[in-house]
């Protein structure tokens, strides 16, 4: 029965698979057994993930990152019905300033970085159509602000090509990092991003492994993989 219900969906290109096999299923399992008491949501957008890990079981604290003004309201808007849900708009980095960043059509692909043609290609909607000035902070410059000394923290980052730049300004704050979740390029989408393999030492550097990764993002024409959302535990 199984196989059968597979190949019906599969003529209609829909995939069925187990619960178990997704990212959802992995994140919520760690953050329950890794007993998390805060996810640092870098790089919010318009609320997606504390949806997420709400609609999963997640009730601990929330301090969600998102720099630009649009979604940054929607994001305030969803968190005022959440007591444990704290709201900051700022662009996380390697140094401490003012920044421009590169707004897209579709807002989700935004980035500090300037998109490339083969991001534009495979998706037309990330293309750039207006340049904002936006905060710019090391989350070392303010973890002392927002977590505590007994935290054990989930990082989420989110930032479109600039993932090893927020890293490389959290040297502090990853020694309370118990988990880290993050979107890798097998492909450059934006200029002078790091990508999968380079992203993958720098954690390794910073004492996690990699537990699993789920493609997000495949080119229309050729099919190509470009982008996976990975799952990082702190080494024991």
């Amino acid at each position: 029965m199984v196989t059968l219900t597979k190949k019906i969906f599969g003529m209609v290109g829909v995939r069925v698979g187990r619960i178990a096999n997704t990212l959802s299923y992995q994140r919520s399992r760690y953050l329950k057994e890794l007993a998390t008491t805060v996810v640092l949501d870098v790089g919010a957008n318009v609320v997606q993930y504390a949806r997420e890990i709400h609609r999963t079981g997640y009730k601990g604290r929330i301090v969600s990152f998102e720099p630009l003004s649009v979604p940054f309201h929607k994001l305030q808007e969803y968190a005022g019905g959440h007591r444990n849900h704290e709201c900051r708009q700022v662009a996380l980095g390697r140094t401490d300033g003012t920044t421009p960043i590169y707004v897209s059509e579709n807002v989700q692909s935004s980035s500090l970085l300037e998109v490339c043609d083969a991001s534009v290609r495979a998706c037309p909607s990330s293309a750039c159509v207006s340049i904002e000035t936006v905060q710019l902070k090391r989350l070392d410059t303010i973890r002392s602000e927002i977590l505590q000394p007994a935290d054990r923290v989930h990082l989420k980052l989110d930032t479109q090509g600039t993932e090893a730049d927020v890293l490389l300004g959290a040297r502090e704050t990853l020694r309370k990092v118990v988990s880290m979740e993050l979107e890798m390029s097998l492909s450059p989408l934006y200029k002078n991003q790091i990508l999968l393999p380079q992203m993958c030492e720098l954690l390794r550097e910073s004492g996690f492994r990699c537990v699993w990764m789920e493609p997000i993002f495949t080119d229309p024409h050729s099919g190509h993989l470009l982008q996976v959302d990975a799952l990082f535990l702190r080494q024991q």
